[in-house]
């Protein structure tokens, strides 16, 4: 009964590595600024981990549906649309503000 029982873990520990494996990393994970159009400066930040958002000083948990060149942000009844242009700049459109652009970077 041991052997089977083993093999049972083995096999559930192997699945789970294999599926892993077959994930893709998501290109949100990191911090990005918020550029405005009218002064060129930073109004606001982002930061994406792998099952938060922070935005406004308000941490919320989210689920992330990568596609090729987007990823789907939901957090409750919202979620937001981030088109990856490229490895340091996404975009994502909404009706209040239109097309924005976020570029990432490192904090101090």
């Amino acid at each position: 009964m041991k052997n089977s029982t083993r093999l049972t873990t083995i096999l559930i520990l192997l699945s789970s590595l294999l599926i892993s494996c077959n994930e893709q990393p998501n290109p949100l994970i990191g911090h990005w600024q918020l550029l405005s159009t009218d002064t060129g400066g930073t109004i606001k930040t982002i930061e994406f981990t792998p099952s938060t958002m922070l935005l406004n000083d308000t941490r919320v948990t989210v689920v992330y549906q990568i596609r090729k060149d987007k990823v789907r942000v939901s957090a409750s009844k919202n979620e937001m649309i981030y088109e990856i242009l490229d490895k340091d700049s996404i975009q994502y459109q909404d009706k209040q503000h239109g097309l924005t652009k976020l570029v990432r970077y490192k904090p101090e």
